[in-house]
């Protein structure tokens, strides 16, 4: 008589594996569902006009009518050099937003992010409908979220091993791609400085009190690299595209959002809960938001 045999249990990195699989795939058709499917409208127009005709007559048309860097309209006249239309314009963005999931699932939890917290962080970006809808629009949004994320990745590698290349490289695309990367690149040269690469803490102990100062300049003269590579992205955003686009008042559409209340605490701080808040509930419902910001520390 033959007896059946149970099958093996499942592992929970089998487990985590397909749910990791799942979401990615969730991701990819929120994403490209139907991704032609609607009319290309006015801001998607304008920024595949700015990316057409001639290579030369690209970054012209950047500086005097755009308020974007010069990274992305370069890779969008790449793509229509290959085909014109509602899918092509869209297929970039769409495509970053779909790596950005797979980065927070698969690359995070090498570099030391726990499993959960990468799922859930990439579970908030693949069902956030403003994501989605960036996703899906000929702009540049979703790939700074791609770069963001590779910036982080990158910080963490260099904190947890000390390499420092993909630090360099996401440092330099950044003020390329997006201004608001300028910023986001300074704090992950910031917190590269306050918490230095275990690597050279390790090599760094031992050391008597006389020598501290000489091991804190000698553990943070390897960020050298990253730093000139972020600064020459900037010297050439600025050369380039920036120095024609800025005007006295920065971008007129944006103004409303500055602050111009001065040195003064409670205003800073009152901007900054404002301005957290709008961002958050821009991508999440608003009992959620309400509910991220309670939990911050």
């Amino acid at each position: 008589m033959r007896y059946l045999s149970l099958p093996a249990r499942v592992s929970p990195e089998r487990l985590a594996l397909a749910a990791f699989v799942g979401l990615l795939l969730l991701a990819a058709g929120l994403r490209f569902y139907d991704l032609p499917g609607t009319s290309v409208w006015y801001d998607e127009a304008v920024v595949s006009n700015f990316s057409s005709g001639a290579l030369s007559e690209v970054i012209p048309k950047t500086r005097c009518c755009n308020s974007s860097p010069i990274l992305y309209p370069l890779a969008l006249w790449a793509v229509q050099k290959v085909d014109v239309s509602a899918f092509s314009i869209r297929v970039l963005p769409a495509t970053a937003s779909v790596l950005t999931v797979a980065v927070m699932l698969f690359l995070l939890p090498r570099l030391g992010v726990s499993r959960r917290a990468a799922f859930l962080a990439a579970l908030l970006a693949t069902l956030s409908v403003t994501a989605i809808e960036y996703a899906q629009d000929a702009r540049e949004y979703s790939i700074d979220a791609l770069l963001a994320v590779l910036s982080i990745a990158g910080l963490l590698w260099y904190l947890r091993d000390g390499r420092k290349v993909l630090l360099c490289v996401s440092l330099f695309l950044g003020p390329l791609l997006q201004y608001g990367l300028v910023l986001f690149g300074a704090a992950v040269m910031c917190a590269a400085v306050v918490l230095p690469a275990s690597s050279t803490l390790a090599a760094a102990e031992g050391n008597s009190y006389l020598s501290r100062i000489r091991n804190w300049l000698e553990r943070r003269i390897v960020l050298l690299w990253p730093a000139a590579c972020f600064l020459a992205g900037c010297a050439i955003s600025y050369a380039v595209t920036l120095r024609y686009q800025w005007q006295e008042e920065g971008w007129g559409y944006l103004s409303a959002h500055y602050y111009r209340e001065g040195l003064d605490a409670p205003a800073i701080f009152e901007f900054s809960i404002h301005a957290i808040r709008s961002l958050l509930t821009y991508h999440l419902p608003e009992i959620v938001a309400v509910l991220v910001i309670g939990a911050l520390p």
